[in-house]
């Protein structure tokens, strides 16, 4: 059985329990760099806590990137994890394209470039800070007609603007929710 494999071992010099410990270390690390690890280091690093889209960006990796739903305020693995146990430094362009296209037929071209904006400012972070064996991002030649997006832009133009009465209500009910809010601030702080 196993003893000509441990007597060739035992012959380079090597014990079979520090080769074992070497593919446990091995192994760790390898979870350690997976998607979904790196995911979660970029969040706690704070790299969203300043940006109006931080709380949009989380929710992308997290749905589309390890499938992943919020139940009860709390991000819980309930659905195909996708990237969330893959290796990070293992994703290529193909898997982004791959990845983008399946969110694209799902919910559209626009839910798509979304998405990239997402998991590019992700991966920039991973290579800009040397993580996880990030040398290159998978997205970093990307571009919107890559998911579908006319070269002239043209799908990035609005397709229609408020009318005057409609601004008008706009800037009405935002004057209202001020007043409120200065209304219970006094309530709050009477003096």
């Amino acid at each position: 059985g196993a003893a000509p494999g441990i007597l060739a071992t035992l012959a380079k010099g090597q014990l079979p329990a520090e080769i074992e410990a070497t593919k446990r270390r091995e192994e760790q690390r390898r979870r350690k760099e997976t998607f979904g690890a790196a995911v979660e280091e970029f969040l706690a690093a704070g790299e969203l806590a300043n940006l109006r889209s931080g709380s949009e960006t989380e929710m992308l990796l997290r749905r589309e990137f390890m499938g992943q739903t919020k139940n009860d305020g709390k991000w819980v693995n309930d659905r195909d994890p996708i990237w969330c146990d893959v290796e990070i430094a293992k994703i290529t362009r193909r898997d982004a394209i791959e990845r983008l296209d399946a969110i694209k037929r799902r919910g559209g071209k626009h839910a798509a470039r979304h998405a990239l904006g997402a998991v590019r400012k992700f991966f920039n972070w991973c290579v800009d800070g040397e993580r996880f064996g990030v040398e290159a991002s998978p997205c970093a030649k990307i571009r919107d007609k890559t998911i579908g997006f006319a070269k002239d832009g043209r799908d990035l133009k609005r397709k229609r603007v408020l009318a005057d009465d409609e601004l008008r209500d706009v800037w009405g009910a935002a004057d209202h929710l001020t007043a409120l809010q200065r209304n219970k601030a006094l309530a709050q702080n009477p003096d």
